[in-house]
């Protein structure tokens, strides 16, 4: 029977993160996906902090995450959205397409495709919100069914390639992730690049996340991301 210390989580951490595969899913009872879950955790935020120190000593960013999140919501808004919405929405969009299933990657396209398109037509349209919802989600559907059924088609053919190039499908997933984060740095058009430094605790949440994901299963994922991020919840 495995010990699930910190040691031998991050041993596996480790490995995997080096060279990123598709795994057989580890079932854990109640105690061992405590201990997995608490080891995470640990890991991830003293990797995680000790690299934004480091980063802060170097580059200002105009705005930190915390203070933004303060500005925007307060209360139980605040615990509803950065704990479980945020969580939950990016979980879907970043880890679920590292296991190939067609369902999987088109949900992921589709959540990316209505974050991204009422992002753009909220920033750069005079369109009030319910028509910019409407506009979304009719632009998920489409990409999503379209996706979905491609996929289901050249179902073969999109396994092995999923499965030659892992690795690097890994590791875009982690790179976007990170980049995502940047905006909780201020960062707007003709912004320094350096600030994408920032976001490197963020690739380092990515990789431990996906590990979770792919070794355990999407909900294990999920429970880390809120547990990383209920400790800005209690710093605002």
């Amino acid at each position: 029977m495995e010990s699930y210390t910190i040691k031998y989580c991050f041993k596996n951490l480790i490995r995997f993160a080096l060279h990123p595969k598709g795994m057989n899913r580890e079932k854990l009872d109640s105690v061992n996906a405590f201990r997995v879950l608490w080891a995470s955790f640990l890991i991830n935020v003293s990797i995680s902090i000790s690299i934004a120190v480091l980063l802060l000593l170097f580059i200002t960013p105009q705005h930190t995450g915390i203070e933004l999140i303060n500005k925007r919501y307060s209360g139980l808004d605040l615990i509803l959205v950065v704990v479980l919405v945020l969580p939950l929405l990016e979980e879907f969009m970043f880890r679920l397409p590292l296991v190939f299933k067609p369902l999987y990657q088109a949900v992921s396209v589709s959540i990316a495709a209505y974050c991204c398109s009422f992002i753009a037509l909220e920033a750069y349209t005079d369109f009030q919100p319910w028509p910019c919802i409407l506009i979304s989600t009719a632009t998920s559907f489409c990409l999503g069914s379209g996706c979905y059924f491609c996929l289901k088609k050249y179902q073969k053919k999109a396994a092995l390639i999923f499965s030659k190039f892992y690795p690097i499908i890994f590791y875009l997933h982690v790179a976007l992730f990170g980049c995502l984060h940047v905006w909780n740095y201020g960062a707007e058009p003709g912004s320094s690049p350096v600030l994408l430094l920032l976001t490197l605790p963020q690739a380092v949440s990515a990789i431990i996340l996906g590990y979770l994901r792919v070794r355990y299963g999407l909900f294990y994922a999920f429970v880390l991301h809120s547990m990383v991020n209920i400790l800005p919840v209690l710093m605002v």
